[in-house]
This record gives C-alpha cells, structure tokens and sequence, in this order.
C-alpha cells in the first residue's frame, strides 16, 4: 500500500512538471509569436509610408535617344520605365502593351516612350538594357525588346547572341556596340531620372504625367488614356 502511494505520488508530481513545463513552452511561444507579428506589422507599416511617397504625377523630359512607337504629334504619351528582368514588367510586356498597342498606338492615337530601369539586384538587367539600346541603334529595340520578355527565363548573353544572329542586322556592329558600351551612359541617365521623379520600381508607367505602378490591368491603363484622349479633343472615336 505505501509503495502504491508512493507510486501514486511520484506521478502526480511528474504529471505536475510537465505541465509546467508545457506552460511555460506556451508562454514562450506566444511571447515569441507577438514579437514575430510586431516586427511583421513594422515592416507592413514601413511598406505602407515608402508607398505613399510616390507621387501621382511626374513630369518626364523627353528624350531623343529613346525607342519610340507612334506618331510624335500624338497628345497622350506613354513612358514606360521597364527592367527586362522584372517579372511584372513581363506581365505588363506580354500581357498588357500589346492589347494597349493595337487600340491606341497601330491607330495613331498615343506616343509610347520607352526608358530604361535596370534594377541593381537583376543581374542581367543592365546587359539587356544596353543590347536593346544598341537593337534601337538598328531599329530593332522593340524585336528585342519583345523576344526578351517571351523568353525571360533565359535572359543571357548567349540568348542575345542567337537573336542577333537571325534577325536583319548588322551583327558585328551590334556587337561592337554592346563591347564599348556605347549607350550606358544614356541608360545611367534614365535610371537618374527615374530616382528624381520618386520612382522606385518596375514597371513605372506615365500617361500624360499621371503615374502608375505596377502591372495593373489593361482597363486600368485604357481609362487613363481615354480619358486624356477626351481632353484633348469632343469628336475622338474611342
């Protein structure tokens, strides 16, 4: 019998260390867990300030040495400030310009400007911005400029290469021009133009001086330009 209590005791004390044990781990952990969220809400909070420090109209000087789509008298410009290895300007590229492309630009509506943003962390963005640039020295930025987001996965100078080597284009010139680096002195300036305007990111698009961020929808880039278009003139066809 005093064995049995004995028993009986030795468990119960047992049974009372873990969960003390187990109460303490809980208390920890919830400890832990509310520092985890706060941090998380700091950085949401921080997200939320830089966001609203983007202006929602910039003033872009234009610039000659851009690829251009369009004709020069048109009253809505388009600027696109594009990395050709950002994600979201492949959505934008692939998904988004050419439907915006047939409506307003193939119909002489709109100027679309292209810049460059070569984000630093992309490490063959700067590659590609200055090929393009040299593709435009030949006419053929938006070939490129269209094969390169089809194909983004593979972004490399090797896949640069085999577009030169199939297209209509003088490729030792092309070449030369991507050895000397001939136009990045003129990509530098985008990018310092795009920090002066308070741009942060890609893609950066500019109707009219109104700034969009992001990849948005095509209903959202055509109401911009519509309603710019029914600024400028009553008897437009839309």
């Amino acid at each position: 019998m005093k064995l049995s209590k004995l028993s009986e005791t030795g468990l119960s004390q047992l049974i009372g260390t873990v969960q003390l044990v187990l109460i303490i781990f809980l208390i920890g952990y919830v400890l832990n867990l509310n520092t985890q969220l706060s941090r998380i809400n700091k950085k949401l909070a921080g997200i939320t300030t830089a966001g609203k420090k983007t202006p929602d109209r910039v003033v872009i000087n234009p610039d000659k040495q851009s690829p251009v789509l369009g004709p020069d008298d048109a009253t809505v410009t388009m600027t696109i400030f594009s990395d050709f290895e950002c994600s979201f300007c492949n959505v934008f590229a692939t998904e988004i310009f050419p439907a915006l492309k047939s409506k307003y630009v193939d119909k002489g509506l709109i100027k679309v400007n292209f810049r460059h943003l070569p984000l630093a962390f992309h490490k063959n963005a700067l590659m590609a911005a200055e090929a393009s640039a040299c593709a435009n020295e030949q006419g053929k930025f938006w070939d490129l400029h269209d094969y390169l987001f089809k194909n983004q996965s593979m972004l490399s100078a090797p896949l640069i290469d085999q577009w030169a080597s199939t297209n209509k284009l003088d490729t030792a010139r092309f070449k030369g021009c991507i050895i000397d680096h001939r136009y990045k002195s003129k990509i530098e300036k985008d990018i310092a133009e795009a920090k002066l305007a308070g741009l942060e990111g890609t893609p950066a698009i500019v109707i009219n001086g109104q700034l969009t961020m992001g990849a948005r929808t095509y209903e959202h880039f055509a109401d911009l330009i519509d309603k710019e278009l029914l600024k400028a003139c009553t008897d437009c066809k839309i």
